[in-house]
């Protein structure tokens, strides 16, 4: 008897060590879990922070930064992150049709190139019309020729612009993505449909100045 109350004995003392190790272990492997999501979240954080602003994923696949617009904080998505957009080709010039602050703009696109083109009109439309309060221009959607079944939409091109309207066409072109002006017209140059949305985030960073 007194032999085996001598091993409990000694087994008590083994024991409560074995147990304070493995909470040990546990403490240091949720510690160290804690600083390594915060690492690499900092890091992504860095990383997809652009010119000073700050860029988060959201559903969707889609990108959102806020911005401050006559002190008013503004949380607006994107379907590209401005790194992506950064090798569409720009013209000099192509916000001056905007920023001189014509009466009244029209987007027009292709009634044959299908949604993705009017998604792209959509993403600049926000920022000149008055969804966000940032330039609050009278912003109308249009069609740069007359479909085959007659729509009560305007019919609006690049002659159309003067001194009181800014045209914004897109058009596509299957040898560049690219943004010039012509005048007080500003033509977005697509090569198709898809990247007609990434030209289109492109002028609109560029509007917000993050480009």
């Amino acid at each position: 008897m007194a032999e085996g109350s001598e091993q409990a004995q000694e087994e008590g003392p083994a024991n409560a060590w074995k147990f304070f190790v493995a909470l040990g272990i546990v403490v240091l492997a949720v510690v160290g879990f804690s600083v390594y999501q915060s690492y690499s979240a900092k890091r992504a954080a860095e990383h997809n922070r652009f010119n000073g602003f700050d860029f988060t994923p959201v559903e969707g696949g889609l990108w959102a930064v806020q911005v401050q617009e006559k002190g008013q904080p503004y949380v607006i998505p994107f379907y590209y992150h401005p790194r992506d957009t950064t090798d569409v080709v720009v013209h000099q010039g192509v916000l001056d049709p905007v920023l001189r602050n014509p009466e009244q703009i029209f987007i027009s696109v292709d009634p044959d190139e299908g949604a993705l083109p009017v998604v792209a009109g959509v993403e600049i439309s926000r920022l000149t019309g008055n969804k966000y309060n940032i330039l609050n221009i009278p912003t109308r959607g249009a069609l740069s020729r007359q479909p085959a079944t007659h729509v009560e939409i305007p019919i609006v091109t690049c002659d159309d612009a003067s001194n009181s309207t800014t045209v914004i066409q897109l058009v596509h072109d299957p040898t560049a993505n690219a943004i010039v002006s012509d005048g007080n017209c500003v033509i977005l140059f697509y090569k198709d449909a898809n990247e007609s949305v990434r030209v289109a985030d492109r002028y609109a960073y560029m509007l917000l100045r993050i480009i």
